[in-house]
């Protein structure tokens, strides 16, 4: 399995339906590396290059854990401090969703929170 599919499936078992995969993610949105490894049919260094290959930065890694980094249609506490924005925030969209946003303003439909971006680059990639 490819890098870019192994990363959609990691996303969608870590964001929104970890049953899908037969594990059980912590309070925090953690799961074991091997684990869930095992249970996809795949390899740990499949994961760590899927992880890597990620030009979103979806994952975060540590101490042999796994999880998804936002964009969770579950709640999950991801221990983020709240700190004084930027002056600018983007937010990568697709055109369609344009006049919807305009008129009743930015909601995070399914998920737990609307995603920001720092920059407009990020924002493109992210909305595309």
């Amino acid at each position: 399995m490819s890098p870019n599919k192994l990363g959609r499936q990691l996303s969608y078992v870590l964001r929104h339906n970890p049953a899908s995969a037969g594990v059980v993610l912590d309070t925090a949105g953690w799961v074991s590396v091997i684990v869930l490894a095992s249970r996809l049919g795949v390899t740990v260094k499949a994961i760590l290059e899927a992880v890597a290959a990620c030009d979103k930065k979806r994952f975060t890694v540590e101490d042999g854990l796994i999880r998804a980094c936002q964009g969770h249609s579950f709640p999950v506490e991801l221990g983020y401090k709240a700190k004084r924005p930027p002056l600018s925030l983007f937010h990568g969209t697709h055109e369609a969703a344009m006049e919807s946003i305009q008129r009743s303003g930015l909601k995070p439909q399914n998920r737990q929170q609307v995603h920001l971006s720092d920059n407009e680059t990020t924002a493109a990639r992210v909305g595309a």
